[in-house]
């Protein structure tokens, strides 16, 4: 989705842009997917750049639609033979009138049908990544890749979704740096379609992946204690560990070495 729409906006693509769109995860679906089969789905153009042969078609269509409807709107009505008289003249006024009015009735509507039927405002979006992720790096511009994939993420979950996932996104402690690399989300990570349905699902939600341990919020600690009967000896086998956005995590005291060891390591970085 995220290619055509980029195709639609922009136009044929380099490789490079077209690796850069589908992320490090899914870059494999260039070869296995999108080219290495018997059909392929993108060609490359004289100058080698690729695209999608049935899209490119449909907008050629378009295009050849909406010339033809304007060098029609163009042309200035023939005026009537003499012969004909004023009554026939007149008719013929108002037939060419329907015409026209015809015309610019189906000019209006094949435009409204071209216009994308949610305008996003760009600028919004990003405001709600820097209140919601201020541990990530800030959005310094708003170029065409990220406007694509602010589109295609608006376009196919809503402007709802997007806001809760950036919220996810600001509250897990991995994706803000807590992690053994210490490394961070950023704006264009959040919004590529695989990692964004990953913190959707709450993969990154209130833990530490890949670090060798799980945290929880206090929040989820109380489901923990009501799951184990609201034994409250449960408390004394968890650790308290810094949080995000100052709320405290929790971790289970046989993790807690591995805690502090990446602790050590973040120190030395």
């Amino acid at each position: 989705m995220d290619l055509l729409m980029a195709q639609y906006n922009n136009g044929h693509m380099t490789l490079q842009q077209i690796k850069t769109l589908l992320g490090e995860k899914d870059e494999h679906l260039w070869e296995d997917i999108f080219v290495g089969q018997p059909k392929p789905k993108f060609i490359q153009d004289s100058n080698g750049l690729w695209y999608n042969e049935k899209l490119e078609y449909e907008i050629n269509r378009r295009k050849s639609f909406t010339d033809s409807r304007r060098r029609n709107l163009e042309k200035t009505p023939s005026p009537p033979a003499p012969h004909m008289g004023s009554h026939m003249g007149g008719l013929m006024e108002n037939e060419n009138e329907n015409v026209i009015k015809d015309e610019l009735k189906e000019k209006e509507e094949s435009e409204k049908k071209e216009e994308p039927k949610i305008k996003i405002d760009y600028k919004f979006i990003a405001g709600i990544y820097h209140s919601s992720c201020p541990k990530m790096n800030k959005v310094v511009a708003i170029n065409d890749l990220r406007k694509g994939f602010m589109n295609g993420r608006v376009g196919e979950y809503g402007m709802e979704t997007v806001v809760k996932v950036f919220r996810l996104a600001g509250e897990s402690s991995y994706l803000c740096g807590q992690n053994e690399k210490a490394w961070k989300a950023d704006f264009e990570w959040i919004l590529r379609p695989t990692n964004f349905l990953k913190i959707l699902e709450g993969k990154y939600t209130g833990g530490t992946m890949g670090t060798g341990y799980k945290t929880y919020t206090y929040n989820e600690m109380l489901v923990l204690l009501d799951r184990s009967g609201g034994d409250k000896r449960l408390w004394s086998h968890y650790e308290q560990i810094p949080g995000v956005n100052g709320k405290p995590l929790f971790v289970h005291q046989d993790d807690v070495d591995k805690f502090n060891i990446q602790i050590k390591r973040k120190q030395k970085l």
